[in-house]
Parts: C-alpha cells; sequence; structure tokens
C-alpha cells in the first residue's frame, strides 16, 4: 500500500475523515481474522471466551496519506451498533490500532517478541486523542506516551471512519516507528468491537504484515 504525499496539505485537513483529500489515495480492504483463545495471557479469559466467538469485524478498508510532516491513515468498517467509553466502565468501548515493526521479523498474533517489539498508534471510541505503546509478547503492551497521537473519527449509516495520526518523525527518545518520504515499512491493523464485548488481546487482527511505501513529491 502507498501513502500519498500531499503538498501543502494542513494537518487539520489529514485529521478530517470525510475530507476531500482521502479521495486521492487509494483504498485497500484487508481481512481480519479473530484473535486466537488459547493465547489469552489468563486461564480465566481463555474460558470466557472458548466457546465464543472472537472478532466481530472482518474486514476493513484503509488509506494512508502525508503530507511530509504528519502521517495518516484512515480506516473504515461496518459497526451497526458503535460502543464509547462513557467513563463507568459499563461498555466495552469500540477501538482501532495501527502497528509497526521496530525489529525484525515480529509475529502480529503474538505482539512481538522480547527482541522483536512492535510500536502501536490506537484510537478508542470516547477518548480524546490517542495513544502509543509498545508490544514485546503477549500482555506486555505498554502505554509510552497520550499526546503525539492524534484521531478523529465520524459513524453515520452504521460505519465508521477513523482517523490516526503522528508526526512522521517522533520522539526517538521512546521505543516509537520513524518515517520519512521514500521510505518502505510495513503495518498491521486491530479492530476491537464493543458490543461482542472486545477488549485487549480479544479483537480482531490481520495476522501478516502489510507493505507501505511513502510517496515523494
Amino acid at each position: 500500500m502507498q501513502a500519498n504525499y500531499l503538498s501543502g496539505v494542513a494537518n487539520s485537513t489529514l485529521l478530517d475523515p470525510d475530507a476531500s483529500a482521502w479521495q486521492s489515495g487509494t483504498a485497500t480492504t484487508i481481512k481480519l481474522v479473530g484473535t486466537p483463545a488459547s493465547l489469552q495471557p489468563t486461564a480465566a479469559i481463555r474460558a470466557n471466551w472458548e466457546d465464543r466467538p472472537i472478532g466481530a469485524i472482518t474486514e476493513v478498508s484503509i488509506v494512508a496519506l502525508h503530507n511530509s510532516e504528519v502521517l495518516a491513515f484512515r480506516l473504515q468498517w461496518d459497526e451497526p451498533n458503535p460502543s464509547a467509553d462513557n467513563g463507568d466502565n459499563t461498555r466495552f468501548p469500540d477501538g482501532a490500532a495501527v502497528a509497526f515493526p521496530l525489529v525484525g521479523e515480529p509475529s502480529l498474533v503474538t505482539m512481538g517478541a522480547q527482541d522483536q517489539p512492535i510500536s502501536i498508534w490506537s484510537w478508542r471510541a470516547g477518548e480524546q486523542g490517542g495513544k502509543q505503546l509498545v508490544a514485546a509478547g503477549l500482555g506486555t503492551s505498554e502505554i509510552i506516551e497520550s499526546s503525539q497521537i492524534s484521531t478523529n473519527q465520524v459513524w453515520h449509516d452504521g460505519q465508521y471512519s477513523v482517523v490516526i495520526a503522528r508526526t512522521m518523525f517522533g520522539d526517538s527518545n521512546i521505543s516509537s516507528a520513524q518515517f520519512r518520504p521514500g521510505q518502505h515499512s510495513r503495518f498491521g491493523l486491530a479492530i476491537w468491537s464493543g458490543r461482542n464485548g472486545e477488549r485487549a488481546g480479544i479483537k480482531s487482527f490481520t495476522p501478516a504484515w502489510y507493505d507501505l511505501h511513502l510517496a515523494t513529491g
């Protein structure tokens, strides 16, 4: 997949899911699968999901754009009953994340490994902004900062349109993916369906990495 370069486009435009700028990109439809219940970190979670379907969202459409300063992804998927965090822990919120390998060939199903961590940009319905995480194996996801990721979303006619973005050159003092025009990288996706009770390791995801090329001017 290519992240098209849009010269002079404002960062605020890239954060608007309905902006016409997104029509300049090529949408890629990616299939998702549910995480295996057998790989969940505790016996209680494994037992709770052993006979329940995991992965309510089975495909997502994605477009990537950049203006040489900000790299933005727009994810779109069908969701008939959106669920947002209302602050009292009575609902499971919908969520989405874009992941990038930091070292080597990490496995997405295991969320990387100790010597092959992955960088994660995440969005959660009902929260302002986004979070940046790093993971190095099952149950190791850790929030490393919550100010660099920008998110925005709309939901209408049974479909989410979610933008997750960050400056291409992030904080070099933390374990985070870095980007530049002309770079070849890879990415993976995860979607959480709140109506299905999905959270943490219970989600839909891409079992393999997808190529990402950042176009130049």
